[in-house]
Protein backbone atom coordinates (compact mmCIF):
# COMPACT_ATOMS: atom_id res chain seq x y z
CA UNK A 1 0.00 0.00 0.00
CA UNK A 2 0.97 3.56 -0.52
CA UNK A 3 3.17 5.25 2.28
CA UNK A 4 0.28 7.54 4.43
CA UNK A 5 1.47 11.11 5.39
CA UNK A 6 3.76 10.61 8.44
CA UNK A 7 3.46 12.71 12.07
CA UNK A 8 6.72 13.97 10.47
CA UNK A 9 5.20 15.16 7.54
CA UNK A 10 2.33 17.08 9.68
CA UNK A 11 5.04 18.72 11.68
CA UNK A 12 7.46 19.22 8.80
CA UNK A 13 4.52 21.08 6.80
CA UNK A 14 3.21 23.14 9.91
CA UNK A 15 6.47 24.73 10.66
CA UNK A 16 6.78 25.88 6.83
CA UNK A 17 3.33 27.10 6.95
CA UNK A 18 3.16 28.91 10.23
CA UNK A 19 6.70 31.10 9.30
CA UNK A 20 4.86 31.78 5.87
CA UNK A 21 1.72 32.80 7.15
CA UNK A 22 3.51 35.20 9.75
CA UNK A 23 5.42 36.75 6.87
CA UNK A 24 3.18 36.89 4.86
CA UNK A 25 0.40 38.41 7.30
CA UNK A 26 2.96 40.63 8.37
CA UNK A 27 2.93 39.48 11.81
CA UNK A 28 6.46 39.56 10.81
CA UNK A 29 7.84 42.42 9.32
CA UNK A 30 10.63 43.05 7.45
CA UNK A 31 14.14 43.65 8.99
CA UNK A 32 12.78 41.51 12.04
CA UNK A 33 14.73 38.05 12.62
CA UNK A 34 13.05 34.79 12.60
CA UNK A 35 13.60 32.43 15.89
CA UNK A 36 17.17 30.31 15.48
CA UNK A 37 17.32 27.48 13.95
CA UNK A 38 17.74 25.98 18.05
CA UNK A 39 14.08 27.06 19.25
CA UNK A 40 12.27 26.44 16.00
CA UNK A 41 13.56 22.69 16.26
CA UNK A 42 12.33 22.70 20.08
CA UNK A 43 9.09 24.22 19.08
CA UNK A 44 8.34 21.83 15.89
CA UNK A 45 9.98 18.60 17.31
CA UNK A 46 12.18 18.28 14.66
CA UNK A 47 15.89 18.27 13.81
CA UNK A 48 17.58 21.44 13.15
CA UNK A 49 18.78 19.80 9.62
CA UNK A 50 15.05 19.63 8.96
CA UNK A 51 14.43 23.49 10.30
CA UNK A 52 17.36 24.39 7.87
CA UNK A 53 14.94 22.63 4.92
CA UNK A 54 12.30 25.13 5.97
CA UNK A 55 14.48 27.94 5.85
CA UNK A 56 16.09 27.17 2.57
CA UNK A 57 12.89 26.36 0.85
CA UNK A 58 11.31 30.03 3.00
CA UNK A 59 14.62 31.75 1.28
CA UNK A 60 14.49 30.25 -2.07
CA UNK A 61 10.52 32.28 -2.12
CA UNK A 62 12.68 35.12 -1.36
CA UNK A 63 10.90 35.77 2.01
CA UNK A 64 14.08 35.83 4.15
CA UNK A 65 17.48 36.19 3.51
CA UNK A 66 20.19 34.20 5.99
CA UNK A 67 22.84 37.14 7.31
CA UNK A 68 25.88 35.08 8.50
CA UNK A 69 26.41 35.17 12.16
CA UNK A 70 22.60 37.04 13.06
CA UNK A 71 20.21 34.90 11.58
CA UNK A 72 17.74 34.79 9.37
CA UNK A 73 16.21 38.02 8.45
CA UNK A 74 12.48 39.01 6.45
CA UNK A 75 13.04 40.44 3.20
CA UNK A 76 10.80 43.35 2.22
CA UNK A 77 8.20 42.44 0.19
CA UNK A 78 9.66 43.81 -3.01
CA UNK A 79 11.71 40.76 -3.05
CA UNK A 80 8.87 37.76 -2.33
CA UNK A 81 8.05 35.71 -5.85
CA UNK A 82 5.09 36.56 -6.59
CA UNK A 83 2.83 32.88 -6.22
CA UNK A 84 0.56 31.27 -8.32
CA UNK A 85 -2.07 29.56 -6.33
CA UNK A 86 -3.55 26.52 -8.34
CA UNK A 87 -6.61 24.79 -7.17
CA UNK A 88 -6.34 21.15 -8.10
CA UNK A 89 -10.05 18.86 -7.45
CA UNK A 90 -9.90 14.96 -6.98
CA UNK A 91 -12.47 12.12 -5.66
CA UNK A 92 -11.43 11.34 -2.15
CA UNK A 93 -11.43 6.97 -3.23
CA UNK A 94 -8.70 7.90 -5.70
CA UNK A 95 -6.27 4.92 -4.96
CA UNK A 96 -3.99 8.07 -6.31
CA UNK A 97 -5.20 10.33 -3.93
CA UNK A 98 -1.99 9.08 -1.49
CA UNK A 99 1.04 9.52 -3.55
CA UNK A 100 -0.59 12.73 -5.31
CA UNK A 101 -0.61 14.32 -1.86
CA UNK A 102 3.00 13.68 -1.51
CA UNK A 103 4.02 14.85 -5.63
CA UNK A 104 2.69 17.69 -4.36
CA UNK A 105 4.78 18.99 -1.83
CA UNK A 106 7.56 17.44 -3.88
CA UNK A 107 6.41 19.39 -6.93
CA UNK A 108 5.93 22.95 -4.29
CA UNK A 109 9.57 22.26 -3.08
CA UNK A 110 10.78 22.54 -6.10
CA UNK A 111 8.80 25.18 -7.29
CA UNK A 112 8.02 27.84 -4.94
CA UNK A 113 6.27 30.24 -7.24
CA UNK A 114 3.23 27.27 -7.17
CA UNK A 115 0.71 26.47 -4.55
CA UNK A 116 -1.86 23.82 -5.13
CA UNK A 117 -4.99 23.08 -3.06
CA UNK A 118 -6.46 19.91 -2.97
CA UNK A 119 -9.95 19.53 -2.45
CA UNK A 120 -11.42 16.04 -2.43
CA UNK A 121 -15.17 15.49 -3.72
CA UNK A 122 -16.95 12.38 -3.26
CA UNK A 123 -16.88 9.51 -6.00
CA UNK A 124 -20.97 9.78 -6.32
CA UNK A 125 -22.07 12.59 -8.04
CA UNK A 126 -18.40 13.41 -9.13
CA UNK A 127 -18.56 14.00 -12.44
CA UNK A 128 -22.03 16.35 -12.06
CA UNK A 129 -20.24 17.96 -9.74
CA UNK A 130 -17.47 18.85 -12.23
CA UNK A 131 -19.67 19.29 -15.00
CA UNK A 132 -21.75 21.89 -13.18
CA UNK A 133 -18.36 23.91 -12.12
CA UNK A 134 -17.12 23.60 -15.90
CA UNK A 135 -21.12 25.13 -17.05
CA UNK A 136 -20.79 28.22 -14.53
CA UNK A 137 -16.67 28.80 -15.54
CA UNK A 138 -15.88 27.93 -12.07
CA UNK A 139 -14.02 25.31 -12.68
CA UNK A 140 -10.79 24.39 -10.65
CA UNK A 141 -7.80 24.94 -12.47
CA UNK A 142 -6.90 21.13 -12.80
CA UNK A 143 -9.29 17.90 -12.13
CA UNK A 144 -8.55 14.33 -11.70
CA UNK A 145 -10.83 12.65 -13.74
CA UNK A 146 -11.23 8.82 -15.16
CA UNK A 147 -12.28 8.07 -18.74
CA UNK A 148 -15.85 7.73 -17.22
CA UNK A 149 -16.12 11.45 -16.11
CA UNK A 150 -14.40 12.33 -19.89
CA UNK A 151 -17.35 10.34 -21.14
CA UNK A 152 -19.71 12.16 -19.20
CA UNK A 153 -17.90 15.75 -20.50
CA UNK A 154 -18.38 14.60 -23.87
CA UNK A 155 -22.22 13.51 -23.69
CA UNK A 156 -23.10 16.98 -21.58
CA UNK A 157 -20.69 18.93 -24.71
CA UNK A 158 -18.27 20.35 -22.61
CA UNK A 159 -15.24 19.24 -24.05
CA UNK A 160 -14.33 22.37 -24.97
CA UNK A 161 -14.35 23.66 -21.53
CA UNK A 162 -11.10 21.21 -21.19
CA UNK A 163 -7.71 23.06 -22.25
CA UNK A 164 -6.83 21.06 -25.55
CA UNK A 165 -3.31 20.14 -26.33
CA UNK A 166 -1.64 17.61 -28.94
CA UNK A 167 0.01 14.31 -28.09
CA UNK A 168 3.23 16.14 -29.35
CA UNK A 169 3.17 18.65 -26.34
CA UNK A 170 3.76 15.31 -24.02
CA UNK A 171 6.44 13.68 -25.99
CA UNK A 172 9.90 13.87 -25.10
CA UNK A 173 11.37 10.97 -26.53
CA UNK A 174 10.10 8.53 -24.47
CA UNK A 175 6.11 8.12 -25.02
CA UNK A 176 3.27 8.27 -22.98
CA UNK A 177 1.50 5.45 -24.13
CA UNK A 178 -0.99 6.17 -27.08
CA UNK A 179 -3.52 3.35 -25.78
CA UNK A 180 -4.04 5.81 -22.43
CA UNK A 181 -3.74 8.81 -24.64
CA UNK A 182 -6.77 7.89 -26.72
CA UNK A 183 -8.50 7.46 -23.82
CA UNK A 184 -8.87 11.27 -23.34
CA UNK A 185 -8.54 12.24 -27.34
CA UNK A 186 -10.91 14.09 -29.09
CA UNK A 187 -9.89 14.02 -33.22
CA UNK A 188 -6.36 14.98 -33.26
CA UNK A 189 -6.49 16.83 -29.63
CA UNK A 190 -6.21 15.52 -26.15
CA UNK A 191 -8.70 17.02 -23.66
CA UNK A 192 -6.48 15.53 -20.59
CA UNK A 193 -3.17 14.03 -19.99
CA UNK A 194 -3.52 10.44 -18.48
CA UNK A 195 -1.42 9.65 -15.38
CA UNK A 196 -2.22 6.27 -14.84
CA UNK A 197 -4.04 3.42 -16.91
CA UNK A 198 -4.96 -0.57 -16.28
CA UNK A 199 -6.43 -3.11 -18.40
CA UNK A 200 -9.36 -5.24 -17.14
CA UNK A 201 -7.62 -8.27 -15.67
CA UNK A 202 -8.30 -11.46 -14.15
CA UNK A 203 -6.91 -12.01 -10.90
CA UNK A 204 -6.38 -15.67 -9.02
CA UNK A 205 -6.26 -16.11 -5.27
CA UNK A 206 -3.55 -18.25 -5.13
CA UNK A 207 -4.27 -19.03 -1.34
CA UNK A 208 -7.09 -21.20 -3.39
CA UNK A 209 -5.23 -21.93 -6.89
CA UNK A 210 -1.55 -22.92 -5.26
CA UNK A 211 -0.48 -24.20 -9.11
CA UNK A 212 -2.19 -20.96 -10.73
CA UNK A 213 0.46 -21.10 -13.26
CA UNK A 214 -0.72 -23.82 -14.61
CA UNK A 215 -4.12 -22.81 -15.51
CA UNK A 216 -4.65 -21.86 -19.11
CA UNK A 217 -7.82 -19.02 -19.17
CA UNK A 218 -7.59 -18.21 -23.01
CA UNK A 219 -11.13 -19.02 -24.32
CA UNK A 220 -14.43 -18.81 -22.94
CA UNK A 221 -13.93 -23.02 -22.43
CA UNK A 222 -11.04 -23.08 -20.52
CA UNK A 223 -12.98 -20.30 -18.22
CA UNK A 224 -15.44 -22.36 -17.89
CA UNK A 225 -13.08 -25.24 -16.79
CA UNK A 226 -11.58 -23.23 -14.45
CA UNK A 227 -14.76 -22.02 -13.08
CA UNK A 228 -15.80 -25.25 -12.46
CA UNK A 229 -12.62 -26.72 -10.75
CA UNK A 230 -12.68 -24.44 -8.20
CA UNK A 231 -15.99 -24.51 -7.59
CA UNK A 232 -16.46 -26.15 -3.97
CA UNK A 233 -20.12 -27.42 -2.59
CA UNK A 234 -20.78 -28.96 0.43
CA UNK A 235 -24.10 -31.41 0.43
CA UNK A 236 -24.36 -30.67 -3.19
CA UNK A 237 -25.86 -27.60 -2.87
CA UNK A 238 -24.37 -25.00 -0.68
CA UNK A 239 -21.56 -23.21 -2.49
CA UNK A 240 -18.26 -22.76 -0.15
CA UNK A 241 -15.91 -21.02 -2.88
CA UNK A 242 -16.48 -19.56 -6.01
CA UNK A 243 -14.60 -20.47 -8.93
CA UNK A 244 -14.97 -17.27 -10.76
CA UNK A 245 -16.44 -14.40 -10.39
CA UNK A 246 -16.87 -10.36 -11.79
CA UNK A 247 -19.49 -7.44 -10.52
CA UNK A 248 -22.14 -6.60 -13.22
CA UNK A 249 -20.84 -2.99 -13.96
CA UNK A 250 -20.28 -1.26 -17.33
CA UNK A 251 -16.58 -1.69 -17.72
CA UNK A 252 -16.48 -5.29 -16.82
CA UNK A 253 -19.52 -7.08 -18.98
CA UNK A 254 -18.66 -5.12 -22.20
CA UNK A 255 -15.53 -6.81 -22.42
CA UNK A 256 -17.24 -9.83 -23.01
CA UNK A 257 -19.49 -8.88 -26.12
CA UNK A 258 -16.25 -8.06 -27.65
CA UNK A 259 -14.35 -11.11 -26.75
CA UNK A 260 -17.40 -12.38 -29.19
CA UNK A 261 -17.25 -10.22 -31.76
CA UNK A 262 -20.80 -8.23 -30.45
CA UNK A 263 -20.92 -4.59 -29.28
CA UNK A 264 -23.17 -2.33 -29.69
CA UNK A 265 -22.68 -0.17 -33.19
CA UNK A 266 -20.14 -0.93 -35.94
CA UNK A 267 -17.83 1.25 -37.74
CA UNK A 268 -20.39 2.32 -40.32
CA UNK A 269 -23.15 2.91 -37.12
CA UNK A 270 -25.40 -0.24 -37.74
CA UNK A 271 -26.46 -1.88 -34.60
CA UNK A 272 -24.92 -5.15 -32.95
CA UNK A 273 -27.09 -5.52 -30.13
CA UNK A 274 -29.39 -8.10 -31.28
CA UNK A 275 -26.70 -9.85 -32.97
CA UNK A 276 -26.06 -13.33 -32.22
CA UNK A 277 -22.80 -12.53 -31.32
CA UNK A 278 -24.10 -10.39 -28.33
CA UNK A 279 -26.77 -12.54 -27.13
CA UNK A 280 -24.03 -15.34 -26.74
CA UNK A 281 -22.02 -13.60 -25.09
CA UNK A 282 -24.68 -12.40 -22.74
CA UNK A 283 -25.93 -15.96 -22.27
CA UNK A 284 -22.09 -17.07 -21.50
CA UNK A 285 -22.20 -14.40 -18.50
CA UNK A 286 -25.35 -15.96 -17.17
CA UNK A 287 -24.53 -19.49 -17.81
CA UNK A 288 -21.89 -19.20 -15.31
CA UNK A 289 -23.99 -17.78 -12.33
CA UNK A 290 -27.42 -19.40 -12.90
CA UNK A 291 -26.91 -22.70 -15.16
CA UNK A 292 -22.99 -23.75 -14.07
CA UNK A 293 -23.39 -22.04 -10.76
CA UNK A 294 -19.55 -21.37 -10.37
CA UNK A 295 -19.77 -17.69 -10.21
CA UNK A 296 -22.13 -15.15 -7.95
CA UNK A 297 -25.26 -14.22 -9.03
CA UNK A 298 -26.96 -10.92 -9.57
CA UNK A 299 -24.39 -8.94 -8.18
CA UNK A 300 -25.51 -5.83 -10.07
CA UNK A 301 -24.93 -2.38 -10.32
CA UNK A 302 -20.97 -0.66 -8.74
CA UNK A 303 -20.25 -2.78 -5.45
CA UNK A 304 -17.51 -4.56 -4.86
CA UNK A 305 -19.18 -7.66 -3.26
CA UNK A 306 -17.62 -9.74 -5.35
CA UNK A 307 -14.22 -7.99 -5.13
CA UNK A 308 -14.07 -8.78 -0.83
CA UNK A 309 -15.85 -12.31 -1.38
CA UNK A 310 -12.36 -12.50 -3.53
CA UNK A 311 -10.28 -11.28 -0.18
CA UNK A 312 -12.15 -13.46 2.13
CA UNK A 313 -10.92 -16.33 0.07
CA UNK A 314 -14.55 -17.07 -1.57
CA UNK A 315 -13.66 -16.44 -4.93
CA UNK A 316 -10.78 -18.18 -6.55
CA UNK A 317 -10.72 -15.85 -9.74
CA UNK A 318 -12.12 -12.28 -10.33
CA UNK A 319 -12.01 -9.68 -13.34
CA UNK A 320 -10.72 -7.00 -11.70
CA UNK A 321 -8.07 -3.83 -12.10
CA UNK A 322 -4.65 -2.63 -11.34
CA UNK A 323 -6.16 0.38 -9.88
CA UNK A 324 -8.06 -1.73 -7.45
CA UNK A 325 -5.07 -4.10 -6.82
CA UNK A 326 -3.97 -1.29 -4.26
CA UNK A 327 -6.53 -2.35 -1.97
CA UNK A 328 -4.86 -5.84 -1.86
CA UNK A 329 -2.13 -5.15 -0.07
CA UNK A 330 -3.86 -4.19 3.02
CA UNK A 331 -5.71 -7.71 3.51
CA UNK A 332 -3.39 -10.56 1.53
CA UNK A 333 -0.22 -11.34 -0.38
CA UNK A 334 -1.56 -14.56 -2.29
CA UNK A 335 -2.65 -13.23 -5.52
CA UNK A 336 -1.25 -12.89 -9.05
CA UNK A 337 -2.82 -11.63 -12.36
CA UNK A 338 -3.53 -14.21 -14.94
CA UNK A 339 -0.88 -13.08 -17.77
CA UNK A 340 -3.61 -13.33 -21.06
CA UNK A 341 -6.58 -11.65 -22.74
CA UNK A 342 -9.35 -14.56 -22.35
CA UNK A 343 -11.32 -14.31 -25.64
CA UNK A 344 -14.10 -16.27 -27.70
CA UNK A 345 -13.95 -14.74 -31.48
CA UNK A 346 -11.30 -12.84 -30.22
CA UNK A 347 -9.31 -11.91 -27.11
CA UNK A 348 -10.11 -8.45 -25.52
CA UNK A 349 -10.28 -6.70 -22.45
CA UNK A 350 -11.39 -3.23 -21.57
CA UNK A 351 -8.37 -0.02 -20.97
CA UNK A 352 -9.56 2.24 -18.22
CA UNK A 353 -7.22 5.65 -17.20
CA UNK A 354 -6.84 8.22 -15.09
CA UNK A 355 -5.66 11.66 -16.62
CA UNK A 356 -5.39 15.05 -15.07
CA UNK A 357 -7.57 17.92 -17.01
CA UNK A 358 -7.15 21.73 -17.00
CA UNK A 359 -9.98 24.24 -17.09
CA UNK A 360 -9.57 26.44 -20.64
CA UNK A 361 -10.89 29.20 -18.72
CA UNK A 362 -8.41 28.80 -16.14
CA UNK A 363 -6.21 32.23 -15.76
CA UNK A 364 -3.15 29.62 -14.15
CA UNK A 365 -3.13 27.39 -17.22
CA UNK A 366 1.07 27.76 -18.01
CA UNK A 367 1.35 26.61 -14.19
CA UNK A 368 -1.18 23.76 -14.31
CA UNK A 369 0.70 22.17 -17.01
CA UNK A 370 3.73 22.89 -15.48
CA UNK A 371 2.41 20.48 -13.21
CA UNK A 372 0.95 17.99 -15.06
CA UNK A 373 4.74 18.16 -16.58
CA UNK A 374 5.80 17.02 -13.18
CA UNK A 375 3.39 13.80 -12.95
CA UNK A 376 3.74 12.80 -15.81
CA UNK A 377 8.09 12.87 -15.67
CA UNK A 378 10.01 10.52 -14.72
CA UNK A 379 10.40 11.10 -11.26
CA UNK A 380 6.73 11.30 -10.01
CA UNK A 381 6.26 8.02 -12.64
CA UNK A 382 8.36 6.25 -10.94
CA UNK A 383 7.17 6.53 -7.20
CA UNK A 384 3.59 5.80 -8.75
CA UNK A 385 5.00 3.18 -9.74
CA UNK A 386 6.94 2.13 -5.97
CA UNK A 387 4.23 3.18 -3.97
CA UNK A 388 1.02 1.43 -6.18
CA UNK A 389 -0.06 -0.67 -8.36
CA UNK A 390 -1.47 1.31 -11.19
CA UNK A 391 0.28 1.46 -14.38
CA UNK A 392 2.46 4.56 -15.14
CA UNK A 393 1.87 6.09 -18.25
CA UNK A 394 5.18 6.66 -19.19
CA UNK A 395 6.37 3.45 -21.26
CA UNK A 396 9.92 3.27 -19.87
CA UNK A 397 8.68 3.85 -16.48
CA UNK A 398 5.65 0.94 -16.69
CA UNK A 399 8.33 -1.14 -18.11
CA UNK A 400 11.38 -0.75 -15.65
CA UNK A 401 11.33 -4.21 -14.05
CA UNK A 402 14.69 -2.60 -11.53
CA UNK A 403 11.28 -0.53 -9.92
CA UNK A 404 9.23 -4.05 -9.48
CA UNK A 405 8.22 -3.60 -5.69
CA UNK A 406 7.78 -7.56 -4.84
CA UNK A 407 5.82 -5.93 -1.39
CA UNK A 408 3.23 -4.57 -3.95
CA UNK A 409 3.28 -6.03 -7.22
CA UNK A 410 2.09 -9.21 -8.32
CA UNK A 411 4.71 -11.59 -10.09
CA UNK A 412 3.07 -11.07 -13.39
CA UNK A 413 2.55 -6.91 -12.88
CA UNK A 414 4.22 -6.53 -16.45
CA UNK A 415 1.41 -8.97 -18.28
CA UNK A 416 0.24 -5.42 -18.82
CA UNK A 417 2.31 -4.82 -21.71
CA UNK A 418 1.22 -8.13 -23.62
CA UNK A 419 -2.39 -7.41 -23.12
CA UNK A 420 -2.44 -3.87 -24.53
CA UNK A 421 -2.73 -5.10 -28.24
CA UNK A 422 -5.69 -6.60 -26.91
CA UNK A 423 -6.86 -3.79 -25.03
CA UNK A 424 -10.01 -1.52 -26.15
CA UNK A 425 -12.03 1.22 -24.92
CA UNK A 426 -15.43 1.74 -24.42
CA UNK A 427 -16.10 4.18 -27.79
CA UNK A 428 -15.04 1.19 -29.32
CA UNK A 429 -18.71 -0.18 -28.30
CA UNK A 430 -19.70 2.92 -30.49
CA UNK A 431 -21.76 4.68 -27.35
CA UNK A 432 -20.91 6.94 -25.01
CA UNK A 433 -21.20 7.11 -20.88
CA UNK A 434 -24.77 7.90 -20.94
CA UNK A 435 -25.85 5.47 -23.36
CA UNK A 436 -23.72 2.62 -21.72
CA UNK A 437 -25.53 4.24 -18.08
CA UNK A 438 -29.46 3.62 -19.75
CA UNK A 439 -28.60 0.53 -20.89
CA UNK A 440 -27.22 -0.66 -17.85
CA UNK A 441 -30.66 0.41 -16.26
CA UNK A 442 -32.37 -1.64 -18.64
CA UNK A 443 -30.19 -4.63 -18.67
CA UNK A 444 -31.71 -5.62 -15.09
CA UNK A 445 -34.26 -7.91 -15.98
CA UNK A 446 -32.04 -9.81 -18.09
CA UNK A 447 -29.38 -9.83 -14.96
CA UNK A 448 -32.06 -10.81 -12.76
CA UNK A 449 -33.19 -13.84 -14.36
CA UNK A 450 -36.29 -12.21 -15.57
CA UNK A 451 -36.03 -12.56 -19.22
CA UNK A 452 -33.57 -14.19 -21.60
CA UNK A 453 -30.92 -12.76 -23.60
CA UNK A 454 -32.57 -12.18 -26.80
CA UNK A 455 -35.68 -11.03 -25.67
CA UNK A 456 -33.71 -8.43 -23.11
CA UNK A 457 -31.27 -7.04 -26.84
CA UNK A 458 -34.10 -6.75 -29.00
CA UNK A 459 -36.50 -4.23 -26.37
CA UNK A 460 -33.11 -2.52 -25.57
CA UNK A 461 -32.34 -2.31 -29.14
CA UNK A 462 -35.96 -1.06 -29.91
CA UNK A 463 -36.26 1.31 -26.83
CA UNK A 464 -32.95 2.96 -26.90
CA UNK A 465 -31.59 2.69 -30.46
CA UNK A 466 -34.24 3.43 -32.91
CA UNK A 467 -34.25 2.30 -36.18
CA UNK A 468 -31.17 -0.29 -35.77
CA UNK A 469 -33.74 -3.18 -36.87
CA UNK A 470 -35.26 -2.01 -39.97
CA UNK A 471 -31.41 -1.38 -41.15
CA UNK A 472 -30.31 -4.79 -40.12
CA UNK A 473 -33.89 -6.21 -41.59
CA UNK A 474 -32.97 -3.96 -45.44
CA UNK A 475 -29.54 -5.90 -45.38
Amino acid sequence: MLKKRTDFDDRYERCRQDIRSQITGMTLQPGDFLLSEITLSKLYNMSRDSVRKVLAELENEGLIEKIPGKGNRIREPEYWKEQTALKLVCFGDSYEKPILERLITVFERDNPDIRITLSLVSENGYAEYLSEKLRDGDAHDLMVISDLHYRYFADAGLLDELLPSERSEWSDGDELYPEAMRLFEEGELLRAIPFVFSPVVYVVNKKLVPNAAEWQVRNWDELLAFARRHTIREDGQTVRQYGFGFTITNNRWPQFLLQNGGGVYDREGRSLFSSPETVEAFGYCLDLMFQQEVSPASIYGGTRIVEDLFMADKVAMIIGTYHFMNEFGAHFRDWDVVPVVPGNKRPATLLIGGALAVSARSPNAAAAKRFIRFVTGTYAQEQLKRHGCTIPVRRRVAEDRTLFNPALHPEHYHAFVDMLPYSYAIRDLGIGQGLLDEMQKRLVLMWMKMEQPEEAVKRIEKELLPGSAQVRKKE
